[in-house]
């Protein structure tokens, strides 16, 4: 009875223990954990991270949390110290979301945001942090926002696509859910001193929990520049055939690329609209009219997002700089001056079918047409190509090639699946200082082995062509 007695006691001081150190842990305040929060932030993100003001945890059903002079450092080659510095921070977040996801955020109030975001020429990025960036993107979606609150927020972002950085400014984001079940949001601030308005709506909020069947709306204006559209989504995971509209109208482009850094695409109105609806068991995506001088007419059709196979592309796209679209696609070197492009394709089970590719550009004209049955691999292939033009100058960057004497130049060919299972190419090329053919079976893999080629050559002026490379001592005449 004796030792029932003892271990009845030692239970409830142990209960009693228990208790207070609950009571503690719900009422205590952490903020004295700023070191060691520094200091995970540090390891996670591979920056300095400081927190010059105070910091507050309490714990219980929600998590609250408030902070103050936030400062996080920027990657070492950045041309600004920070990246991202927050004046007041305040968050309620609900305790239990954080062991069964997706993370739920009551309420986020921000004030005095100053970010700083980058892009060098090799292509880093410095929001990219530490050595898991992509996986920290991909756990991002799974956070909710349940009301949002955010003033004086200054943005900049440059890269080197860019003309000039991108100033923006936020005065107001506010974010909350109504007893509609919608999450509404309204936005007002500046874009390259320019002003930006913004309202929208998203749910039912239970379906944004679930990711499943919701729609997002909304409209604003970029200085004089209207945006209106919606989304529907079915899955937000593993779309499917998601629905969608959206309408931008103004009366010059100029506005628009001046607000987003770019210069060189030109003038005039701006009259586009996109869409994505379901039409006989497929998603069929539609973009039509102009932004400024360039005209697009596309028309797309899929199975499903998740289901590639039977899709088509028709394309009629036309603009006054094809060089300038180039470089904001990070694709170097092309000329430039205006384009016109027809495109129709079409991808049956694993195949590539090119109805027709046809390409005008900086008085050159490019064809293209042909099968490729087991695409990328070009086994098999049937394929058919025409280049030609007044002159290959304007392609020097793009091609590697040496400078050539002004002239006119064409390259045709075609690429057939021979006998005995192997690639033929037939080639036939004219340019100032050669012409000639390649013929004959390439080999596969990297290094080709296997092929057997016949290579012809001829010119009029050996002499010339050893200038072009550097070799002296060839005669004045024609070569072969």
């Amino acid at each position: 009875m004796k030792r029932a007695g003892i271990l009845k006691k030692l239970l409830l001081a142990l209960a009693a223990i228990l208790a207070v150190f609950v009571v503690l842990l719900f009422t205590l305040d952490l903020g004295f954990l700023k070191n060691t929060i520094e200091q995970q932030v540090r390891d996670a993100t591979g920056r300095s991270f400081e927190i010059e003001g105070d910091l507050s945890i309490r714990l219980g059903n929600d998590l609250r949390i408030s902070s103050g002079d936030m400062v996080l450092g920027n990657a070492a080659w950045a041309s600004n110290t920070s990246m991202l510095e927050i004046a007041n921070l305040s968050a309620v977040i609900d305790s239990r979301s954080i062991w069964k996801g997706p993370l739920l955020i009551r309420q986020l109030e921000l004030d005095g945001i100053d970010l700083f975001l980058e892009k060098d020429d090799t292509g880093r990025a410095n929001w990219v942090l530490g050595n898991d960036g992509a996986n920290a993107q991909s756990d991002a979606l799974s956070i909710l926002l349940e009301s949002l609150s955010l003033e004086n927020a200054n943005i900049e972002f440059n890269g080197p696509q860019l003309d000039q950085p991108i100033q923006a400014s936020v005065g107001s984001l506010v974010q909350r859910l109504e007893p509609d079940g919608l999450l509404h949001a309204r936005l007002s601030g500046t874009l390259s001193e320019r002003n930006i308005t913004f309202t929208g709506t998203a749910g039912p909020y239970a379906r944004l929990i679930s990711g499943t069947d919701f729609e997002i709306r909304g409209d604003g204006n970029l200085g004089d520049i209207s945006i209106n559209g919606f989304a529907d989504f079915d899955n937000l995971w593993l779309p499917q055939r998601p629905q969608f509209e959206l309408n931008v109208s103004g009366p010059e482009l100029a506005e628009m690329t001046e607000m987003l850094g770019i210069n060189g695409l030109g003038n005039g109105g701006l009259s586009f609209s996109a869409s994505g609806k379901k039409e006989n068991e497929q998603l069929i995506t539609r973009l039509d009219g102009n932004f400024g001088e360039f005209q697009l007419d596309v028309t797309a059709s899929v199975l499903s997002l998740q289901e590639t196979s039977g899709a088509s592309v028709n394309a009629q796209i036309s603009g006054p700089n094809f060089g300038r679209v180039a470089r904001l696609l990070d694709l170097k070197g092309w000329p430039e001056g205006r384009f016109d492009m027809n495109t129709q394709v079409r991808r049956p089970d694993n195949g590539l079918e090119i109805d027709a590719f046809e390409l005008s550009l900086a008085g050159s004209e490019v064809r293209l047409s042909g099968v490729i049955p087991d695409f990328p691999r070009a086994g098999g292939s049937e394929i058919s190509l025409l280049v030609s033009g007044d002159d290959l100058a304007p392609f020097r960057e793009i091609t590697g090639l040496p400078p050539l004497p002004k002239g006119a130049f064409s390259l045709e060919g075609e690429v057939s699946a021979s006998g005995d299972g192997k690639t033929r190419i037939d080639l036939a090329y004219a340019m100032p200082l050669a012409s000639g053919t390649h013929n004959g079976i390439v080999g596969e893999g990297e290094s080709l082995v296997g092929s057997d080629l016949a290579l012809i050559a001829n010119g009029e002026d050996a002499a010339a062509l050893g200038r072009l490379f550097e070799i002296d001592g060839l005669a004045a005449e024609p070569w072969s």
